[in-house]
């Protein structure tokens, strides 16, 4: 079963290999980093309960 940062990893690079522009991808490490120490705050779809966006607690980027 995928975690929420699975699911944000996914979209993350399947932006990257579409070539939507500039993507944030570059920030995956720190996403991660940011998850890992519980200072990510992950915002879920109503219906789906995945994934739609998250943001970082301390530098105020949104991805989603």
């Amino acid at each position: 079963m995928k975690t929420d940062i699975d699911h944000i990893q996914c979209w993350l690079m399947n932006q990257q290999k579409l070539g939507l522009g500039e993507t944030v991808w570059c920030n995956w490490a720190l996403t991660k980093k940011k998850y890992e120490e519980g200072k990510l705050l992950i915002f879920e779809g109503l219906e789906s309960g995945l994934p739609i966006a998250d943001m970082w607690d301390d530098f105020g980027i949104i991805e989603v």
